[in-house]
């Protein structure tokens, strides 16, 4: 069906005429992205049971893992797991309330809608770039993984202690990316609501976001997007109450003469005057931002992929030179 209802993707041709903006001219490939991501994201999960860890040491991991390698590397794939998931989940909740609201001409909504999708695809991106080099380095450590291995089939210490060190902190990123789990919002917001109280408690650190929006839209950059934080201050004053957010409930302007003229206002100003004027603003942010999403979700899960497979692959590996009789698998000397 595509992003656009009946009723606009009859008129996009006279739309595209209508467009001031200098990528009016490739106003169809900019289309075809949209409707292509929509179908992408329609794919994803609407319901989902994911593992959960409620604390990575040496005695949690032991629950689904014979060593530290297999345990952390199963860490890392149900973490990335849950991330990929939950992100897509939220996605697709701002998805579809941009669409609804298009569908109806709600721009105000969908204008709504459009930032709030922006601002988590680049949440994600920001926490990718951080956690892409460790699965790369990751890997590495894999491939030299034969070396380090002794005669009496037992890890060098060297070997060991990088690979904890990496994916501990593969593991502390990728945390820090879910943030908002239960005990953590739950503490988040007795901090906001009575913080005196809050700080007199000494069990466990207080949450706090620590990662600001703005940092997460300059990452953007690194794909190549280099006028993004132009695009989010955009995207920011189209829901602004003084500014933008006025805009978008006119239906039509009706000049009388050259001193006065009628303004017709509605909440839902459904014509091609109003949806010209939203896709002027907001079809070239939302070609670009879903292309930076629909790759980082198929990156993101090609890491998840690595671990589970090298997990796997590990323990298979671990059995074989253990033999039968062991139980602890291979551990560092």
């Amino acid at each position: 069906m595509g992003f656009f209802p009946h009723w606009i993707s009859e008129d996009l041709s006279k739309i595209s005429e209508e467009i001031s903006f200098d990528s009016a001219t490739y106003f169809d490939d900019l289309v075809r992205q949209i409707d292509k991501y929509d179908a992408f994201l329609e794919e994803a999960p609407q319901d989902a049971e994911i593992a959960e860890l409620y604390e990575i040491t040496p005695q949690g991991l032991s629950g689904f893992s014979r060593d530290f390698v297999e345990g952390l590397l199963h860490a890392n794939e149900f973490l990335i797991s849950r991330w990929v998931c939950q992100h897509q989940m939220k996605a697709l909740c701002f998805w579809r309330g941009m669409k609804d609201a298009v569908s109806i001409a709600n721009w105000l909504v969908a204008a709504a809608c459009l930032r709030s999708f922006f601002e988590e695809v680049a949440s994600f991106n920001y926490h990718l770039q951080k956690v892409t080099p460790l699965t790369k380095e990751t890997s590495s450590l894999l491939q030299s993984m034969g070396k380090s291995v002794s005669k009496k089939n037992k890890l060098h210490k060297g070997w060991s202690e990088k690979f904890i060190k990496t994916q501990v902190s593969n593991l502390e990123k990728l945390s820090t990316s879910l943030h908002g789990g239960a005990d953590e919002w739950v503490r988040y917001v007795k901090q906001k609501r009575n913080p005196s109280r809050l700080q007199s408690e000494s069990a466990g650190p207080q949450f706090s976001p620590t990662v600001h929006i703005n940092d997460c839209i300059r990452s953007l950059k690194k794909t190549g997007w280099q006028d993004a934080m132009e695009v989010y201050s955009l995207l920011s004053e189209l829901v602004h109450p003084n500014f933008g957010a006025s805009t978008l409930v006119v239906a039509s302007r009706k000049r009388l003469n050259e001193k006065c003229g009628d303004v017709i206002l509605s909440t839902r100003p459904k014509n091609r005057e109003a949806a010209t004027w939203f896709l002027e603003l907001a079809i070239q942010p939302l070609a670009s931002v879903t292309r930076v999403s629909a790759a980082n979700i198929q990156l993101a899960n090609s890491q998840m992929s690595f671990y589970q497979k090298n997990a796997e692959k590990w323990a298979s590996l671990n059995t074989m030179l253990a033999g039968p009789s062991a139980q602890s698998g291979m551990r560092p000397h």
